[in-house]
């Protein structure tokens, strides 16, 4: 048997087959951008079909980085960005279509009430003012200039200008049922005549339109609280936590309404049920409420569960220190401001301000040069810290030493020039 040359052979065979590989390859790789994008892209639109807004999202985007150029592809990516609640993602895209279509009208109407919605009137009223040369006459755009006219007239305290510009949505109302600032004035304005009944009416009718705007949803329990129906108030409270499962101050504010009718267990319970696992923010939220409600015994044996050595566990431990100061066992508080110091460090955070309260900490318990060197330990490495030079100038002070506390204090005036502490 001859295996040298069977083992050429197959060496033959493997190499043609590793060159047609690579041409197959190579073709792929030299196919059009335009012909790739537009593959990319149809695959988004089939995706968008199917309700599945990640994935299209991330087509929209290879199409855009094969073809950066497809307006068609950059549209659908600002939808689902504003979609998703990233107006300054959308509003970067839509900027882009203008650039190569400056004269792209839906593009310009996204802008103005993205801008509206973020209070950027000067920025609004040149995207309207250049929407209104293409289509004067379209509701979309007459509901813009209202809402520009009403800005401008609230800022004036020109009520007869006010009422003019409301009357004019209220027109537009049926015309433009999807653009936002155009509800939310309908609604402020009957607020500002003192109306809820109206104004509540006014939510109602947007949010069969716009159902998930949280602006919407806050301004209609707004205007239950005032009218006092408590019912509606707890189904009010449902269904926001339905739409936006995530919101601690949503969280919060049922807390508040629960404890404020003195139903301490709901209350807690409204702080409990936050996505497992709850964030940082969400278990000191508890916490702090446990102090105020329960006493600072059951919130230090929460803390006892969720003090570690994780990244979080500085925050946990600043957190007890502050509720065993405030309780009087300064000594163990101390040590748990030290600790939590090094263990954000450890985890490459910013541990100024935890430096910064060990030295109150440590004046409020009559060590005084202890904390005054925790001080300048601190200005050391951030010699503009505000607070910091602050308290050490009035220490200094104190000790007849105006010199060096004016140059700590021209420094912190320097960082925070209107500063009321540092100028008084």
């Amino acid at each position: 048997m001859n295996t040298f040359g069977n083992s050429a052979a197959r060496m033959r065979l493997f190499g043609r087959a590793l060159l047609f590989g690579c041409t197959l390859l190579a073709l792929a790789a030299c196919r059009p951008d335009a012909e790739v994008a537009a593959e990319h892209e149809a695959r988004a639109m089939a995706f968008l079909e199917e309700g599945d807004g990640p994935r299209a999202r991330v087509e929209f985007m290879n199409a855009l980085n094969r073809q950066p150029n497809r307006v068609e592809a950059r549209l659908g990516l600002a939808e689902l960005l504003r979609d998703s609640g990233d107006r300054k993602g959308a509003y970067a895209q839509y900027k882009r279509v203008l650039d190569q279509v400056p004269d792209h009208l839906p593009s310009l109407l996204a802008l103005s009430e993205i801008a509206m919605l973020d209070r950027n009137w000067d920025a609004a009223r040149l995207y309207v003012t250049r929407a209104a040369t293409l289509a004067g006459s379209d509701p979309q755009v007459t509901a813009r200039q209202a809402v520009l006219d009403y800005a401008d007239a609230a800022k004036a305290e020109d009520a007869a200008r006010r009422d003019d510009a409301r009357a004019r949505l209220l027109a537009l109302r049926g015309k433009a049922t999807d653009f936002l600032p155009l509800h939310h004035v309908l609604v402020d304005g009957f607020m500002r005549d003192g109306d809820p009944e109206a104004a509540l009416g006014a939510v109602d009718i947007a949010l069969t339109e716009v159902p998930q705007d949280q602006y919407l949803h806050t301004a209609r329990l707004q205007l239950l609280y005032e009218l006092e129906r408590t019912e509606e108030i707890a189904q009010q409270f449902a269904r926001m936590i339905e739409i936006f499962p995530e919101s601690l101050p949503l969280r919060q504010s049922l807390s508040d309404w629960h404890a404020g009718r003195g139903d301490l267990d709901a209350a807690e319970a409204a702080l409990r049920e936050m996505t497992d696992p709850p964030s940082t923010e969400a278990q000191m939220a508890l916490v702090r409420f446990l102090v105020a409600r329960r006493g600072a015994d059951v919130a230090l044996q929460e803390l006892e569960g969720l003090v570690g050595s994780d990244e979080s566990s500085g925050s946990y431990r600043l957190l007890r220190a502050a509720i065993r100061f405030d309780s009087g066992d300064a000594e163990a508080a101390i040590a748990d401001v030290r600790e939590a110091v090094r263990l954000i460090r450890e985890n490459g955070g910013d541990a100024t301000d935890a430096h910064f309260l060990l030295a109150q900490m440590l004046d409020g318990s009559n060590l005084r040069p202890e904390a005054e060197a925790a001080l300048r330990s601190l200005l050391t490495d951030r010699p503009r810290h505000v607070p910091a030079a602050q308290l050490l100038a009035s220490w200094l002070m104190e000790r007849g030493q105006p010199e060096p506390a004016l140059r700590l204090l021209n420094v912190a005036q320097t960082a925070d020039p209107d500063n009321p502490q540092t100028l008084n």
